[in-house]
């Protein structure tokens, strides 16, 4: 029985590796705009994203937001307020979900 299974396990098609795609995109902190065109954007599952991610490598002096969502229509964004940062460590705090961007007092993050 054991082997059966562990047959069955290996003749499973392995999932489809998720990509990002090209989006309008738009990233406005504490009034800047940073980002507002065409950019790479990677699905975290439900409305969460990674906004201008590098597929294809960094873009110079980029710079990218995450949005990780908690629940429905609440999350928690951060960015790489240093265009020259790999990562985004600095936090924009709680933003929700209203007309297809994420918001709060601080940031607008929209991959359309």
């Amino acid at each position: 029985m054991l082997i059966v299974t562990a047959l069955l396990i290996a003749a499973a098609p392995a999932p489809a590796p998720v990509r990002s795609t090209l989006r309008r995109c738009y990233l406005r902190v504490d009034g800047k705009v940073h980002v507002n065109g065409r950019c790479r954007v990677f699905p975290l599952g439900g409305h969460g994203y990674t906004l201008n991610t590098w597929d294809g490598g960094k873009p110079r002096r980029s710079h990218f937001a995450q949005v990780d969502e908690s629940r429905a229509g609440r999350g928690e964004a951060s960015w790489n307020a240093d265009p020259r940062d790999n990562r985004a460590g600095d936090p924009l705090g709680r933003v929700r979900w209203q007309n297809g961007c994420w918001v709060n007092a601080r940031v607008k993050i929209c991959a359309r």
